[in-house]
């Protein structure tokens, strides 16, 4: 078949920049991570449900970049953010922030799943490499 758009669907926030990387979790639900947004975006592919998971605050731009763990988690490195988001697709999609990383901008862009597991957070203006275990 020919590619193109087929529906738009959902509600979002109107402002500035909401939503930034998604990732894909098992099950084929999409989880997107919050740039200004007060909420991480999630949308189920096979209902076209769309729902905001969490109460994330108003600093921005939050996270850009987020990678699927063996675990099944999803982490989002910070980016201004001053935590690790956390994203439990097997528990409903909860959402958490985990560790203190301080108040610094433009910390991690991006983000690599290592083969041991870890996850790197790439420098941007951070002084060092982040690693989540």
């Amino acid at each position: 078949p020919a590619w193109g758009v087929d529906e738009v669907f959902g509600a979002a926030q109107a402002d500035e920049a909401r939503w930034g990387h998604a990732v894909v979790a098992p099950g084929g639900v999409i989880y997107v991570l919050p740039l200004s947004a007060n909420s991480v975006l999630r949308i189920d592919p096979n209902s076209d449900e769309v729902r905001s998971l969490g109460n994330l605050g108003g600093r921005k731009p939050k996270w850009v970049h987020g990678v699927l763990a063996k675990t099944g988690a999803i982490y989002g490195v910070p980016y201004s953010a001053t935590s690790v988001l956390k994203i439990s697709p097997f528990l409903g999609g909860s959402v958490e922030t985990i560790s203190n990383l301080g108040d610094g901008v433009l910390k991690w862009a991006y983000s690599a799943l290592a083969p041991s597991g870890s996850i790197y957070g790439i420098p941007c203006y951070a002084s060092s490499t982040l690693k989540i275990d």
